[in-house]
């Protein structure tokens, strides 16, 4: 997944500014995108460890938001709670 994002580019010369556009693009697509975020910010950290690069560009990005989960409605109507109830007690 995340090789469609960097395909064909030597990691010096991926920058800040498509760095953020990466992370607007994946934001967009996937509700946890931080997973990814995170998998590609240490890529970053490590090669910057070796010396390969001087600084982690996902450092300077602005993270997008994350799009809140639509969860289910967790509770029952009054009509399935007596149903519920009832079918409970015949046990």
């Amino acid at each position: 997944m995340i090789d469609l994002y960097f395909t064909d580019m030597k990691i010096q010369q991926i920058s800040v500014a498509y760095c953020q556009k990466v992370a607007i693009k994946l934001s967009s697509r996937y509700i946890l995108y931080a997973n990814y975020y995170s998998v590609i910010s240490r890529i970053f950290k490590y090669a910057a460890s070796l010396d390969i690069i001087k600084s982690n560009p996902l450092d300077k990005i602005i993270k997008p938001k994350n799009k809140p989960l639509k969860g289910k409605e967790n509770y029952y109507t009054k009509q399935e709670l007596t149903e519920f109830l009832s079918l409970q007690s015949k046990l």
